[in-house]
């Protein structure tokens, strides 16, 4: 299980916090329009029944006696008390209707000038309530009382509720006018707004908890997302820290078809795709050197599995008197000394672009030109030889000194067509070279013992490398077919026995 840094936000957990947030915002969002929308739609309701019960008042006072009515004192007075009872009935009527009509009455302007308003009729029974005739009308409200009678020519209503040491109150006013259409008074009315506030109050606790528990169900969908979301997040960063520690053989298990299923394939194939890479790798390791390998990988220039035929230029190597050689060394000694020995023979081939096709008991195959781009392939061959034989010279004066047996070294180069490419073996990769010059090779090898000779050079290979090389020509063998003739040659430097130069004699195939 992987552990991961706690000063760093995970995916699963941003995506959490983001849906909790939006979840929260969208509830308290909905929350807030449904309270404001519900209390709007209560307080226009009760606006309207405020002008219509105001105008209705209006309608049933008459205005004569209303405005006989002037002085201090003139409660008892018959005008009033028909004023008085007309408001009552109207105020009686709504309570029996179920509208909470708590106060009704008339005002009307105060002294000229003065800009304030005054109470003329009080439908309020006696006591500490009921206003007087003349008694200042004082209004908390947005309500235009305190213009001009004449600006306010019809019903109004409170936009909101009033709140004071009795309550909340919901007031409006309706005209009275004189019989020229002047308005002359005014009507007003205040009806308690405490059961509706409760039932403001009711529905958003009934929204709070519906909002809560919406709030609950959506942070419970935002944890389930989040973990659907990031699951397969999970498992890929798994499966891709399981391949950078090198199980090449993970794959994501892909349960979706969305983009995260694609993710995952593309990571499995990205896996199978280091995995062949890897097993190429390993197989080019042992064929050809590090840097061409790389290099072959990058161009993916390679031979196809099934083989094809190609020029290439091959060498056989092989160590003579291996048999006394084993029998002069103990048997701990000779795995040091062959190892030894053939890693600078290999380096040899590997530093001039050559592939090791495979040991040959006592000796080894390389091929020049059959991977990559073939190039200068005989001219690469011989650099190889070349090398190769001064290495051996090296290692045997080394050993002879050290009282070892010196090693006679026999190396044949032929240049030809031969079937090149890969094959799996026991789910490896294996290199072959198979083909008419690759047995010429090996039978010019096997001739450097009867010719007195280190390296043999076939006339295919020595063709056009005169201006780099010393050549001097050995012999004359039948070709493969046998209807032609292959000359064979070594180079000055490798000269190890006098010969006949040129000599022209037919060996025996």
């Amino acid at each position: 299980m992987r552990k991961e840094d706690p000063s760093i936000l995970t995916y699963r957990t941003k995506i959490l916090l983001f849906s909790i947030a939006l979840v929260t915002f969208t509830c308290a969002l909905v929350l807030s329009v449904v309270f404001q929308g519900g209390r709007q739609l209560m307080v226009e309701q009760i606006q309207r029944n405020v002008r219509l019960i105001a105008a209705d008042a209006a309608a049933r006072v008459d205005v004569a006696l209303h405005e006989s009515i002037r002085n201090a004192g003139e409660e008892g007075s018959e005008a009033y008390r028909k004023v008085e009872q007309a408001l009552r009935n109207v105020r009686d009527r709504y309570r029996r209707e179920g509208f909470e009509v708590s106060f009704i009455y008339t005002v009307r302007p105060g002294p000229e000038g003065s800009g304030n308003w005054v109470y003329v009729v009080d439908a309020e029974e006696r006591g500490d309530r009921k206003s007087l005739i003349g008694d200042p009308f004082v209004y908390e409200a947005d309500n235009p009382l305190d213009a001009k009678p004449e600006l306010v020519p019809h019903s109004f209503a409170d936009r909101d509720f009033t709140h004071d040491a009795f309550g909340s109150w919901l007031s409006g006013s309706a005209p009275l006018k004189d019989e020229n259409g002047k308005v002359v008074a005014m009507v007003g009315i205040d009806i308690r707004a405490d059961e509706v506030m409760a039932e403001t109050n009711l529905v958003f606790s009934q929204s709070a908890f519906a909002g809560s528990l919406a709030l609950l169900v959506g942070i419970g969908g935002s944890i389930a997302l989040a973990r659907w979301a990031t699951r397969p997040v999970s498992e890929i960063v798994d499966a891709l820290a399981r391949i950078g520690r090198g199980e090449l053989g993970e794959r994501v298990t892909v349960t979706r078809k969305d983009e995260f299923g694609k993710l995952g394939l593309a990571v499995n194939a990205m896996a199978k795709s280091l995995e062949q890479q890897l097993a190429l790798k390993g197989a080019l390791s042992r064929h050809v050197s590090r840097d061409y390998s790389r290099q072959i990988l990058s161009s993916r220039n390679l031979p196809g599995s099934a083989g094809h035929e190609k020029e290439v230029t091959v060498i056989f190597c092989d160590i003579r008197d291996m048999g006394a050689l084993a029998e002069s060394l103990k048997s701990d000694e000779i795995v040091p000394f062959l190892n030894e020995y053939f890693r600078v023979m290999v380096d040899a081939v590997f530093s001039n672009g050559g592939t090791l096709d495979k040991f040959t008991g006592d000796g080894f195959m390389a091929t020049f030109g059959a991977l990559g781009d073939a190039g200068e392939h005989r001219l690469n061959a011989v650099h190889a030889a070349v090398l190769i034989h001064r290495e051996h010279t090296r290692l045997v004066t080394e050993w002879r000194e050290e009282g070892e047996m010196p090693l006679q070294l026999g190396i044949g180069i032929h240049s030809g067509f031969a079937k090149v490419g890969d094959a799996a073996e026991a789910g490896s990769m294996a290199y072959f070279a198979t083909g008419e010059a690759v047995e010429m090779a090996a039978r010019v090898e096997g001739l450097n013992r009867r010719l007195g000779t280190a390296c043999l050079i076939s006339g295919t290979t020595k063709r056009g490398l005169e201006r780099f090389f010393e050549f001097v020509g050995v012999s004359e063998i039948p070709g493969i077919a046998g209807d032609e003739t292959l000359s064979l040659f070594t180079l000055r430097e490798m000269v190890e026995c006098p010969f006949c130069e040129d000599s022209g004699v037919l060996l025996p195939a």
